[in-house]
């Protein structure tokens, strides 16, 4: 069954061991399943560090809203796209939300027209997992897990953090529909929110 996820939310909350989770659950369904981020194409890769790391020559918001957006339409044109015509499973470390909820919503940028016009120039939906968790679990995690990266994605203060997660709040109030967005609340232990998703799965789509 060609589906495709992509699991979104702040760093600490669980994206990377949830996926790795979901990908042997497909394939014990017989699911052939492709992981993709935005570091899976040499030039999203070469892309996206250069925006988020690219010192004093930083571009505006405006403009990493675009470069994000094109590392990522080239990522679906190459790799995800070719995986689904073929009938195989795509699983995305964050999509458009994250883009969204970081770099429109919380530098203020309101519904962010922008990033409305570039949403619509095509029709690319997947079903978007949302792990939401509070501000103290993800820094715990983080802080276990004992290793910051050097990118946006790590956030620090509180305010900040806030502000991130009230952009997946919006997000998918402007640009979801039933079906296509899911919720499911990333402090519980990481066994309970695997077997959540497997629940949802199995409800929605027949696993």
């Amino acid at each position: 069954m060609s589906k495709f996820f992509a699991f979104e939310g702040t760093d600490g909350c669980g994206k990377s061991t949830q996926i790795v989770e979901l990908k042997k659950f497909l394939e014990s369904k017989g699911e052939t399943v492709t992981v993709v981020s935005p570091y899976t194409t040499e030039w999203g890769n070469t892309l996206h560090l250069n925006t988020i790391r690219a010192g004093n020559d930083k571009p505006s918001h405006a403009a990493t809203i675009l470069a994000l957006m094109a590392g990522r339409q080239h990522l679906y044109d190459t790799v995800v796209e070719p995986a689904l015509s073929k009938g195989e499973c795509v699983i995305a470390d964050r999509w458009d939300a994250t883009t969204y909820a970081y770099n429109t919503w919380a530098e203020g940028l309101g519904c962010g027209i922008l990033f409305h016009n570039c949403f619509n120039m095509r029709d690319i939906r997947p079903v978007t997992l949302k792990l939401d968790v509070d501000f103290e679990v993800a820094q715990e995690r983080r802080s276990i897990r004992n290793s910051v990266k050097d990118d946006d994605f790590d956030v620090i203060e509180r305010s900040h953090f806030e502000k991130i997660r009230n952009g997946y709040s919006a997000f998918e109030a402007y640009f979801c529909t039933t079906g296509t967005y899911f919720q499911i609340n990333g402090n519980k232990t990481m066994l309970e929110v695997h077997e959540e998703i497997k629940e949802l799965l199995c409800q929605n789509f027949g696993y």
